[in-house]
C-alpha cells in the first residue's frame, strides 16, 4: 500500500494549512505580527539557554564518569598491589 499525501486525505471543503496560515498572516496587523516575532524571540531564547545548560550537565557527567573511573582504577591497583604484598610477606 503506498503512502497517501495529507491533502489526499482532506475534506473537498477543507482548506489546506499553509493555506489557513497564510490568511491568518494577512489578517494580522503590523502589531500583532512584532508580538508574534517578539515571543517567538523569547522562545528561542529560552531554548537556547536550556540547550546551553543541557550541555553544560553533559559536559559535567561525562567528567564526573571519568573521574569515578580513574579512581575505581586506582582502588582496582591498589587491592592488587595489597594481595601481592600480602602473599610475598612471609606466613608465621
Amino acid at each position: 500500500m503506498g503512502k497517501v499525501a495529507p491533502q489526499e486525505n482532506m475534506d473537498e471543503g477543507q482548506d489546506s494549512d499553509s493555506e489557513v496560515c497564510d490568511s491568518d498572516v494577512e489578517d494580522m496587523s503590523q502589531e500583532e505580527l512584532e508580538a508574534l516575532n517578539s515571543q517567538i524571540d523569547a522562545l528561542n531564547s529560552a531554548l537556547d539557554s536550556m540547550e546551553q545548560k543541557n550541555d553544560n550537565i553533559y559536559s559535567q557527567l561525562q567528567k564526573l564518569l571519568q573521574d569515578n573511573r580513574e579512581i575505581r582504577q586506582q582502588m582496582q591497583n591498589q587491592q592488587t598491589s595489597n594481595e601481592e604484598s600480602s602473599k610475598s610477606a612471609p606466613q608465621q
